[in-house]
């Protein structure tokens, strides 16, 4: 069998491929554990479909999706605040302390001229964290442009979330509303798919239950 001599390839206990001196590489341990390193990382998306979503009193309503049957969140364009909360776990496969990118895909439900403002209240709960310990930070995508068009797709990111101590396992939990005051003026229903996380892995999963 033909061997590279490290740090290329093959070498006693495991396996490296790519650019080992560079920084960015797979690696397989002795166990066959695989580990990305540096740039070879990989993104996937958390998506949640906001008609799943409610929030009481507050809730969007639901309103049908151009001229479908179908039925999509409307997130109100006459100064009631209107939102919805979820959560989840970061899971066994994140890359941990790296950054994460929450992104909103919506549509305008008419073709008034305005902005559209969505804001995302958060707090991350790291496992070894009292609940009682957890704050949250709010974040917003500033002034978006509706564009004129009804019903024209729109993909707006948040600011990253920097989460440089937390570990697999941490709970999140999110508040995602718009509030149609200020300088969120426009006027209509602006309708939204889904609200989902950009996050990075640098494994397949974990070696431990709660231990990456």
């Amino acid at each position: 069998m033909f061997r590279y001599t490290p740090p290329y390839g093959i070498y006693p206990g495991g396996a490296k491929f790519g650019d080992v001196p560079g920084g960015n590489y797979a690696e397989f341990d002795a166990g066959g554990f695989l580990t990305f390193h540096g740039a070879a990382r990989v993104y996937i998306d958390f998506n949640f479909d906001v008609a799943q979503l409610r929030s009481g009193a507050s809730a969007p309503d639901l309103i049908q999706f151009g001229s479908t049957g179908i039925d999509i969140s409307g997130f109100d364009g006459n100064a009631t605040l209107e939102q919805v909360d979820f959560g989840l776990e970061l899971q066994h496969s994140w890359a941990e302390g790296t950054v994460i990118q929450p992104h909103v895909h919506w549509y305008p439900s008419t073709a008034d001229a305005g902005n559209v403002i969505w804001y995302l209240e958060y707090s991350f709960t790291n496992p070894t964290d009292a609940v009682a310990g957890a704050s949250s930070l709010t974040i917003n995508t500033g002034a978006i442009a509706a564009g004129g068009v009804a019903w024209s797709n729109h993909f707006t990111n948040f600011p990253t979330i920097s989460l440089p101590a937390l570990l697999i396992g941490t709970q999140a939990h999110f508040k995602f509303y718009r509030n149609p005051t200020g300088s969120d003026t426009y006027p209509a229903d602006a309708a939204v798919a889904t609200i989902g996380l950009h996050v990075i892995l640098n494994t397949l999963g974990s070696r431990g239950i709660s231990t990456k």
